[in-house]
């Protein structure tokens, strides 16, 4: 026979949990040629090492913000020397000769607001660290946009379609008017 408060111990301990607050709207944020959503409390960076965007979860999330990083970059996209698929192989390359362990898990191409983009998730090491990430690649007409969204594997687990769905809100957008 179990005792009359254990169940009222159960209830309590269920409403003592914390709970995730609800996530806030993304935020649309866009540069020269392409657009995305991300996480509205999101710390984002412009022109930063090179980087059209670099963005953050909020420090309040201390493990994401050790770890969670996404990059976006744009190169200038020539198609006499190279199409999508040349791109991301060549991508691919760079990114293997600077990690350890380098590691395609999936590839996927796909269709983003009519530009065509492979999606690809990817495992390696840098150092110590143990990394997995997106890697978008959008062919636009004038620039080949790289997105990486990167984190430890449990952390990018746990994140994983935050993620994706970051990834794949990437669409060309208008150049800045001069």
């Amino acid at each position: 026979m179990r005792p009359r408060w254990l169940p009222g111990l159960f209830a309590g301990l269920l409403l003592s949990l914390p709970t995730a607050a609800p996530a806030a709207a993304p935020e649309t944020v866009s540069g020269d040629g392409w657009r995305l959503q991300v996480p509205a409390e999101w710390t984002l960076q412009r022109g930063l090492l090179g980087a059209d965007l670099i963005a953050r979860p909020p420090r309040a999330d201390t493990q994401g913000w050790a770890q969670d990083q996404l990059v976006l970059t744009r190169e200038a996209y020539d198609p006499r020397r190279s199409c999508l698929d040349g791109f991301t192989m060549r991508k691919l390359r760079d990114m293997s000769h600077l990690a350890t362990q380098f590691q395609v898990v999936e590839e996927q191409p796909l269709e983003l607001g009519g530009a065509v983009a492979t999606l690809l998730e990817l495992r390696y090491q840098e150092g110590p660290r143990e990394l997995q990430a997106y890697l978008m690649i959008m062919a636009t007409e004038t620039h080949m946009v790289v997105l990486s969204l990167a984190s430890s594997p449990a952390r990018f687990e746990f994140q994983r379609s935050l993620f994706r769905g970051i990834a794949e809100s990437l669409r060309p957008g208008a150049a800045p008017q001069p």
